[in-house]
């Protein structure tokens, strides 16, 4: 009986996993580039953070933080810019970092950070 237990707990992980690897990659990437693609004029510039709200759990996966910031894209002068994001708690920023971002140059409110450009800590 053991042994079936155990053959039914790997099971339903490797399905957990899966489910969150196609979760992933079939809605939130998507989700992302999409933003992308809406933009009219789309520029890759960067924001220096300068404010950033604290992780309040760090033992999530995901934190909800407000990120407060200076833009800057070639041709244009430097911006603040307030953010809201979920996060992943291992690249939650801090002031001082610099996060890359693509924005598009007709609609300064579109930005989109890369995420998946920055390494977790």
């Amino acid at each position: 009986m053991p042994t079936d237990l155990i053959i039914l707990s790997v099971i339903i992980a490797a399905a957990i996993l899966i489910f969150g690897a196609l979760a992933w990659f079939g809605i939130f990437v998507p989700f992302r580039r999409a933003q992308v693609r809406r933009m009219r004029d789309p520029a890759r510039g960067t924001m220096l953070v300068t404010q950033m709200s604290l992780a309040n759990d760090e033992d999530s996966v995901w934190q909800g933080g407000t990120i407060t910031g200076i833009v800057t894209i070639a041709g244009q002068a430097p911006f603040i810019q307030r953010r809201q994001a979920m996060i992943l708690t291992d690249k939650f920023p801090k002031a001082g970092d610099v996060l890359p971002i693509i924005i598009d140059r007709k609609d300064l409110r579109r930005l989109s950070i890369q995420w998946d450009e920055i390494a977790g800590s």
